[in-house]
């Protein structure tokens, strides 16, 4: 259950008695003659819990009920606290200023003072603009990172060897303005499209088994799309894991996935699917791409899916142009799909020592 959003017009949280001439006139003799800051606002406030009745501590805290509801000045807000399990807890809280400009309001109309309240009304006018100005300044940039993230991607889909030699320090200069500029006007277009209303490109749009993507590799990049195998789909995230390093995970297991960087469990995003997970890593080594398999295994423990799963990774390979990786400690499932995809001819163990092996894939 949802609680109903406190009306601005409305008085502080309660205690709300109807305000008295008495303290609305306590209220008013504290209006300051300029704009409201903290200082004149808490002394408003402090104008209204005096004449309210409510005690003051030693340390500034107003008493409504002594040991148990106070009023707490924190730096910019104005709380009511309840006292529970001997610790004061927080249960409505307002910006100090917001605070006193509405007891300006209540005070002005109590007392028909116009010019109080026209004071107040400007108030609370230049700070719902100011509030306005800065949602929309967080907005503006929100769609501007989101707009250079979907540039990059643009980018590294149409351009892969070009950010392969960007991120391995290989790429000349020209040929880096030019992506330069190329980057620039993807993302005016894309910040266009969201402050227009239209969403950005899906993943998939820059994403896929047989043409994979680099740049996480290099930076703060993520990617999460779909691939169809047979009929079952199956998730695939990249993600850089550390410099020069990108986790890969494949489909999930029952709402989990081993993480590809510690090797535990765990909780896989809601969009996630599959009827088992592979994960693995992606790694630059002397300006040449890596890969380990570090987990494969099923929901249902079925061979089929294993071989789907296993199929997916080996066109992520090919995609990436790698031939050769590790199957390092893949779990009995992982080990069962290697011998048995071996025996199909379809991976090739070059190599093993103890439970890890170098694989080949070949079809």
């Amino acid at each position: 259950m949802t609680r109903p959003r406190r009306n601005p017009d409305d008085a502080p949280p309660p205690p709300k008695p109807a305000l008295d001439p008495a303290i609305a006139e306590a209220i008013l003799a504290a209006a300051p003659k300029g704009r409201l800051d903290i200082a004149k606002s808490r002394n408003v406030i402090a104008a209204w819990l005096r004449a309210s009745g409510y005690e003051r501590d030693a340390w500034g805290n107003y008493h409504e009920e002594p040991g148990r509801i106070r009023w707490h000045f924190s730096t910019q807000m104005l709380q009511r606290q309840e006292k529970s399990d001997g610790e004061w807890r927080s249960r409505t809280s307002l910006p100090a200023i917001e605070a006193a400009t509405n007891l300006l309001l209540r005070a002005a109309k109590a007392l028909g003072r116009t010019d109080v309240l026209e004071q107040a009304r400007g108030e609370r006018q230049r700070r719902t603009a100011a509030r306005t100005k800065r949602a929309s300044a967080a907005e503006k940039d929100r769609m501007g990172r989101e707009a250079t993230v979907a540039a990059w991607k643009r980018i590294a889909w149409e351009h892969p060897d070009a950010m392969l030699a960007t991120g391995l320090h290989t790429l000349p200069a020209a040929k880096g303005e030019e992506l330069g500029a190329l980057q620039r006007r993807y993302r005016e277009e894309f910040q266009a499209d969201l402050e227009a209303g239209r969403k950005l490109p899906p993943d998939s749009a820059f994403a896929s088994a047989s043409r994979p993507p680099l740049i996480p590799l290099f930076g703060p990049f993520r990617y999460a799309w779909v691939e169809r195998m047979g009929d079952a789909e199956y998730s695939v995230r990249l993600e850089r894991a550390e410099p020069g390093v990108m986790s890969v995970v494949i489909g999930t297991e029952g709402g989990f996935h081993a993480d590809p960087v510690t090797h535990g469990m765990r909780y896989d995003h809601a969009d996630a699917r599959g009827d088992g997970q592979v994960t693995g890593q992606v790694q630059v080594h002397e300006g040449k791409l890596q890969a380990a398999l570090f987990m494969l295994s099923t929901t249902k423990k079925t061979p089929l899916s294993a071989m789907r799963l296993g199929h997916l990774w080996c066109r992520l390979m090919a995609g990436w142009g790698i031939r050769r990786w590790l199957a390092q400690a893949v779990g009995e499932e992982g080990e069962a799909f290697v011998r048995a995809a071996a025996k199909r001819g379809s991976l090739k163990v070059l190599g093993a020592r103890g439970r890890d092996m170098l694989v080949e894939c070949r079809s």
